[in-house]
Protein backbone atom coordinates (compact mmCIF):
# COMPACT_ATOMS: atom_id res chain seq x y z
CA UNK A 1 0.00 0.00 0.00
CA UNK A 2 1.34 3.43 -1.01
CA UNK A 3 0.26 6.29 1.27
CA UNK A 4 0.22 9.91 0.15
CA UNK A 5 1.15 12.13 3.11
CA UNK A 6 0.51 15.87 2.86
CA UNK A 7 0.63 16.65 6.56
CA UNK A 8 0.31 15.14 9.99
CA UNK A 9 -3.23 16.25 10.80
CA UNK A 10 -2.92 15.64 14.53
CA UNK A 11 -0.19 18.30 14.70
CA UNK A 12 -2.82 20.91 13.87
CA UNK A 13 -5.12 19.88 16.70
CA UNK A 14 -2.25 19.05 19.07
CA UNK A 15 -3.62 15.62 19.97
CA UNK A 16 -0.87 13.16 21.01
CA UNK A 17 -3.19 10.14 21.02
CA UNK A 18 -4.38 10.89 17.49
CA UNK A 19 -0.78 11.52 16.38
CA UNK A 20 0.27 8.08 17.60
CA UNK A 21 -2.61 6.56 15.62
CA UNK A 22 -1.45 8.41 12.50
CA UNK A 23 2.15 7.30 12.98
CA UNK A 24 1.03 3.69 13.54
CA UNK A 25 -0.98 3.85 10.31
CA UNK A 26 2.07 5.11 8.39
CA UNK A 27 3.97 1.99 9.53
CA UNK A 28 1.55 -0.11 7.44
CA UNK A 29 2.74 1.51 4.20
CA UNK A 30 4.91 -0.21 1.62
CA UNK A 31 5.89 3.20 0.26
CA UNK A 32 5.03 6.89 0.37
CA UNK A 33 4.32 9.96 -1.70
CA UNK A 34 5.21 13.01 0.42
CA UNK A 35 4.28 16.64 -0.14
CA UNK A 36 7.63 17.77 1.33
CA UNK A 37 11.03 16.26 2.00
CA UNK A 38 10.65 17.25 5.65
CA UNK A 39 7.66 14.91 6.04
CA UNK A 40 9.66 12.14 4.41
CA UNK A 41 12.49 12.58 6.91
CA UNK A 42 10.04 12.66 9.80
CA UNK A 43 7.85 9.70 8.85
CA UNK A 44 9.89 7.34 6.67
CA UNK A 45 12.25 6.13 9.39
CA UNK A 46 12.46 2.64 7.82
CA UNK A 47 13.60 4.07 4.45
CA UNK A 48 10.73 2.56 2.47
CA UNK A 49 10.44 3.55 -1.20
CA UNK A 50 9.20 7.13 -1.43
CA UNK A 51 9.08 10.26 -3.52
CA UNK A 52 8.25 13.92 -3.03
CA UNK A 53 5.52 15.41 -5.22
CA UNK A 54 5.14 19.16 -4.77
CA UNK A 55 2.15 19.66 -7.04
CA UNK A 56 0.23 18.34 -9.99
CA UNK A 57 2.91 19.34 -12.50
CA UNK A 58 0.42 20.60 -15.02
CA UNK A 59 1.22 23.78 -16.90
CA UNK A 60 -1.76 26.12 -16.68
CA UNK A 61 -2.71 28.90 -19.05
CA UNK A 62 -0.82 32.08 -18.20
CA UNK A 63 -3.04 35.06 -17.49
CA UNK A 64 -1.26 38.31 -18.26
CA UNK A 65 -3.86 40.83 -17.11
CA UNK A 66 -3.55 41.70 -13.45
CA UNK A 67 -6.78 42.37 -11.62
CA UNK A 68 -5.42 42.79 -8.09
CA UNK A 69 -4.38 46.41 -8.39
CA UNK A 70 -4.15 47.35 -4.73
CA UNK A 71 -0.46 48.38 -4.74
CA UNK A 72 0.24 45.65 -2.18
CA UNK A 73 2.21 42.45 -2.19
CA UNK A 74 -0.62 39.98 -2.61
CA UNK A 75 -0.38 36.72 -0.68
CA UNK A 76 -2.80 33.84 -1.18
CA UNK A 77 -3.85 31.15 1.28
CA UNK A 78 -6.09 28.58 -0.38
CA UNK A 79 -7.29 25.62 1.59
CA UNK A 80 -9.24 24.55 4.59
CA UNK A 81 -10.96 27.22 6.64
CA UNK A 82 -9.80 25.50 9.83
CA UNK A 83 -8.83 28.46 12.02
CA UNK A 84 -6.10 26.40 13.69
CA UNK A 85 -4.10 26.43 10.43
CA UNK A 86 -3.29 30.14 10.68
CA UNK A 87 -3.73 31.22 7.06
CA UNK A 88 -6.33 33.84 7.93
CA UNK A 89 -4.23 35.49 10.62
CA UNK A 90 -0.98 35.73 8.66
CA UNK A 91 -1.62 39.41 7.92
CA UNK A 92 -0.98 40.24 11.58
CA UNK A 93 2.67 39.32 11.14
CA UNK A 94 3.25 40.99 7.78
CA UNK A 95 4.22 44.58 6.95
CA UNK A 96 1.49 47.04 5.98
CA UNK A 97 2.11 46.64 2.25
CA UNK A 98 0.99 42.98 2.32
CA UNK A 99 -2.54 41.66 1.78
CA UNK A 100 -3.44 38.02 2.48
CA UNK A 101 -6.30 36.72 0.34
CA UNK A 102 -8.00 33.73 1.99
CA UNK A 103 -9.70 31.37 -0.45
CA UNK A 104 -11.78 28.44 0.68
CA UNK A 105 -15.21 27.10 1.39
CA UNK A 106 -17.06 25.62 4.30
CA UNK A 107 -20.27 25.79 6.25
CA UNK A 108 -21.77 29.20 6.99
CA UNK A 109 -20.58 28.79 10.57
CA UNK A 110 -16.99 28.18 9.40
CA UNK A 111 -17.14 31.14 7.02
CA UNK A 112 -18.53 33.44 9.74
CA UNK A 113 -15.83 32.25 12.13
CA UNK A 114 -12.97 32.81 9.69
CA UNK A 115 -14.36 36.25 8.79
CA UNK A 116 -14.43 37.23 12.47
CA UNK A 117 -10.83 36.01 12.88
CA UNK A 118 -9.81 38.07 9.84
CA UNK A 119 -11.63 41.13 11.17
CA UNK A 120 -9.87 40.82 14.53
CA UNK A 121 -6.48 40.18 12.90
CA UNK A 122 -6.89 43.24 10.69
CA UNK A 123 -7.20 45.46 13.78
CA UNK A 124 -4.07 44.00 15.39
CA UNK A 125 -1.43 44.02 12.70
CA UNK A 126 0.09 45.99 9.88
CA UNK A 127 -0.82 43.71 6.98
CA UNK A 128 -4.40 42.83 6.22
CA UNK A 129 -6.44 39.82 5.19
CA UNK A 130 -9.52 39.48 3.00
CA UNK A 131 -11.83 36.47 2.73
CA UNK A 132 -12.39 35.90 -0.99
CA UNK A 133 -14.64 32.83 -0.85
CA UNK A 134 -14.24 29.84 -3.10
CA UNK A 135 -12.69 30.03 -6.55
CA UNK A 136 -12.42 27.12 -8.96
CA UNK A 137 -10.89 26.33 -12.32
CA UNK A 138 -9.68 29.23 -14.44
CA UNK A 139 -10.99 31.76 -11.90
CA UNK A 140 -8.76 30.15 -9.24
CA UNK A 141 -5.75 29.98 -11.59
CA UNK A 142 -6.15 33.62 -12.62
CA UNK A 143 -6.45 34.73 -9.00
CA UNK A 144 -3.40 32.77 -7.84
CA UNK A 145 -1.30 34.11 -10.72
CA UNK A 146 -2.01 37.63 -9.45
CA UNK A 147 -0.42 36.85 -6.09
CA UNK A 148 3.31 36.97 -5.46
CA UNK A 149 3.35 34.60 -2.49
CA UNK A 150 1.38 31.43 -1.76
CA UNK A 151 1.00 30.10 1.78
CA UNK A 152 0.81 26.41 2.58
CA UNK A 153 -0.15 25.58 6.13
Amino acid sequence: MIIQVCEIYSDVINDNRQKQRELDFFKLADGFIFSTGYLGNLINIDNKPSCVCLGIYKIEHSYSAAFLTNDCINVVYAGTLDSRKGGATAGVFLPKDYTVHVLGFGSQEEIDHICSIIEEANTQGNGKAIFEGVKRGSEFNHFVQNCRIGLST
